[in-house]
Formats: structure tokens, sequence, C-alpha cells
């Protein structure tokens, strides 16, 4: 068996329902659906934006698979659409929200990162590095990972930026 030729990282974000319960089946369908999990970062209260008026709770985890870009969009959609997620307005309230961030491949024996620029999906995520909800859970789990637009690596973004996010106490 060969080694899966992708590598992602993937932002979670969740402000309606049961935001914990709803982030932990996603990453259950995620590890049964798509490959494996190979890291989760801790879990972030963050503030609403855009329409959404709801607090969010986010987090970030790395997964390694076959899947191709596309191939890969489809199925976080497809993740998101079974634990209920009705997309009404952009950047309003919502149950699940899975982003791909980042992606690698694997190339001469190493991950190297890479870049995907299509009408629905755009790798790097257009608006990682401005965001701390998205970067400073990526930052946790994947701080040595290359940011090729912003020509830097997550933590070294994270620290320039100087977020203040904590992560949450977990029960």
């Amino acid at each position: 068996m060969s080694s899966p030729a992708h590598r992602y990282l993937v932002a979670l974000g969740s402000n309606l329902g049961e935001r914990l319960k709803v982030l932990h089946q996603a990453g259950v369908a995620i590890a049964a659906d798509i490959g494996t999990v190979t890291a989760h970062a801790s879990y972030y209260a963050t503030k609403p934006i855009g329409a959404a008026d709801q607090p969010f709770i986010n987090s970030a985890l790395i997964v390694t698979t076959d899947l191709a870009p596309e191939a890969m969009l489809k199925a976080l959609l497809g993740i998101e659409s079974r634990l209920g997620r009705v997309r009404r307005e952009r950047w309003g309230n919502r149950l699940i929200d899975l982003d791909i961030l980042l992606w690698q491949g694997w190339e001469g024996g190493a991950w190297r990162s890479q870049e995907w620029h299509a009408d629905a999906l755009h790798i790097p995520h257009p608006q990682l590095l401005l965001r701390d909800f998205a970067l400073v859970p990526a930052a946790e789990i994947a701080g040595d990972w290359w940011h090729q637009t912003g020509a830097t690596t997550l933590s070294a973004a994270a620290a320039a930026a100087a977020f203040q996010l904590t992560a949450m106490e977990q029960h």
C-alpha cells in the first residue's frame, strides 16, 4: 500500500447548536470518509464576523489522503451537508464550516507546499493570514508549514499578527 499523496490543513468552525459536538462529529467524519487525521488543534472561542451574530468555536486539523484538491473540497462539502449545514448567506451563521487552508503534496520524499487556483477553490486560503480564528489553530499544529503567497511559515505569521486567542479548556 502506498502512502497518501496529499496532506491538507483544514479549518473547522461552528456557531450554531452544540458547537463542540458538531466539530467533533466533523473530525470523525473526515477521518472516516477522507483520510488519516494526523493532528488536531485546540478549540478556540472566537467572535462572530460578517453577517454571523453568534460566537464561534474554531479549530483545525491535518489530514493525509489520496484526494486531489477539488475532490477534497467536494468531500468536505458533503460532510458539511450531512451534518446539517444550510448555506443561506455569505459569512452568516453556520452549524459547520470546513475550509481547506493549505495543501502539501508528497514530492521527492518530502511534503512540499502546493497552490491551487480554480473558481471554487483557492489554496492557500486567501484570508488565512488575516483571520485569527483560522491562523492561530493552524499555527498550533502546522507552524512549520510554508504559506507561499505570504512567503512565511504559519508560526512566523501568527507571531507577527500578535492575535490574542486562548485555547478553551476541555472537560
